[in-house]
């Protein structure tokens, strides 16, 4: 469970300063780029396809770091958030989806458009928090059935 913690705050520092540069610097074309994903992911995820949705929810935080253009903090977060599904299997509370909320990457984007850094930051911190909510101790995990995790 230590490594959870460890990933988790490695998200959030490298997400942080993300979503700092994308606030100073985000250009249409990117924009758009970032909206397209988010209506692809909520669109999955309405029909019921996990699968696909979690990999979508996975492009978004990664497009997110592309498109503020460190490519070695790109690099980094895909090994990080390639991570991210693999825990929940592990230790994820079977009650709870695993889902990325769309209203949450809406948060982000907006306070993003609008030049907020600070808004920016605490809703991708509040994103990657209520992430790890849905991480139980390990005395009370019950491992997630991959099939379950996937939506097979």
């Amino acid at each position: 469970m230590e490594e959870v913690g460890q990933i988790f705050a490695a998200r959030r520092l490298i997400e942080g300063f993300v979503i700092e540069r994308l606030a100073e610097s985000i250009d249409a074309d990117q924009l758009r780029t970032l909206r397209e994903l988010m209506k692809q992911e909520r669109d999955t995820y309405r029909a019921g396809d996990m699968r696909t949705g979690i990999k979508l929810s996975t492009d978004f935080h990664v497009q997110l770091a592309q498109c503020a253009g460190n490519t070695v903090l790109t690099e980094f977060l895909q090994q990080l958030v390639a991570r991210t599904p693999l825990i929940f299997l592990a230790h994820g509370d079977p009650g709870k989806s695993v889902s990325c909320s769309d209203q949450e990457h809406a948060n982000i984007i907006a306070a993003v458009i609008a030049g907020d850094t600070e808004r920016a930051v605490k809703a991708m911190r509040a994103h990657l928090d209520h992430l790890e909510s849905h991480v139980v101790p390990a005395e009370r995990t019950k491992p997630l059935d991959l099939a379950q995790l996937l939506g097979l």
